[in-house]
């Protein structure tokens, strides 16, 4: 009948305006803005590589740790200055603004994981510390953990957590965004480093941890110093430097610290290095004025880790463009 033919030509007539329609803004979209190109706002998976395989989550993460945190930091192994090995030392130093006039500067960018000073009358204790620099919120978090993980550890062993397994758990707390499914895998007993979202307390992580660490660890006649990145590898060495400057700084290690170089030694090393590349990174000449200018901003801090408790006041401010013999004594 009429009525029925009119109410399907009414019908079609309306598909075909749909579709006309749909076809005129997808083409209108696509000519302003591709719809697959990631803008700064996209998310992009953890699964994602980029053309050369590479993870592109992990790439955001390296760069946020260098850019978001200091200049640098380095980290050695020394012997005493007369060239003793009895006690195992540690020099660390770092480049940062100085503190305001009246405010003591503390060693609250060194953060200790686990400490064995049980015994007041054990001359050389173990001790295990992490460095980090980039993003502070994850830093902190990361240092949170690795100090519960340790505190289980010693509640149930009697022990202290030493370095390496440190390293062990700090792979785990940063691969922990890749969502392994660890539930099958045997454990030490002290439960998971990284709680499972579904247990009470625990989370899940959408992205790499934006920080580069330095794990230390002192104890007897023993150093170690594990460098680790967003990936979690774990990278063992007896000089490491992290920061905005690391790169350099990691190739003027190789060239010149040397095996047996003295905490005097190891100090002049680093404000050697500390000013060379700061002052590339300032874009700052080498003169009166440039001088004076750094000096009254920044400072290099250095430290000494041991497992005697000789060097418990060996924290020292160094002028920044300070002589090596003068100012280090």
């Amino acid at each position: 009948s009429p009525p029925i033919r009119s109410s399907v030509k009414a019908i079609q007539f309306g598909v075909a305006h749909v579709a006309e329609s749909s076809k005129s803004s997808t083409s209108t979209s696509t000519s302003t803005s591709e719809p697959n190109t990631p803008t700064p706002y996209t998310y992009i998976p953890v699964s994602a590589l980029n053309k050369y395989g590479a993870s592109t989550q992990l790439q955001h993460a390296l760069l946020s740790s260098t850019k978001q945190g200091s200049v640098l930091t380095l980290a050695a192994t020394a012997e005493e200055d007369d060239g003793s090995t009895s006690s195992a030392r540690i020099v660390v130093g770092t480049i940062r603004p100085k503190p305001p006039p009246g405010v003591i500067s503390s060693r609250n960018w060194i953060h200790a994981i686990s400490r064995d000073d049980a015994d007041t009358t054990n001359e050389q204790q173990q001790w295990t510390g992490l460095l980090y620099t980039g993003i502070q919120s994850d830093g902190m978090l990361v240092t949170s953990m690795l100090r519960d993980y340790g505190r289980r550890v010693w509640e149930r062993y009697n022990a202290v957590l030493g370095c390496e397994g440190a390293a062990e758990a700090l792979s785990r707390i940063l691969t922990c965004f890749m969502n392994y499914d660890r539930t099958e895998e045997l454990v030490d007993g002290c439960g998971p480093v990284v709680p499972s979202s579904d247990d009470d307390g625990g989370f899940q992580t959408g992205r790499p941890f934006g920080i580069q660490c330095l794990l230390l660890g002192v104890g007897g006649e023993t150093t170690a110093i594990v460098s680790m990145d967003p990936s979690g590898v774990a990278v063992r060495c007896y000089a490491a430097a992290i920061g905005r400057c690391s790169s350099d700084a990691k190739r003027l290690l190789e060239q010149r610290w040397r095996s047996g170089m003295s905490v005097a030694d190891v100090r002049d090393l680093f404000v050697e290095i500390g000013t060379e590349l700061f002052r590339e990174d300032q874009g700052q000449e080498d003169n009166e004025d440039c001088t004076e200018f750094l000096n009254e901003r920044f400072e290099i801090v250095c430290d000494v880790i041991s497992s005697t408790s000789s060097t418990k006041n060996a924290l020292k401010r160094i002028p920044f463009l300070a002589t090596q013999k003068n100012n280090l004594s």
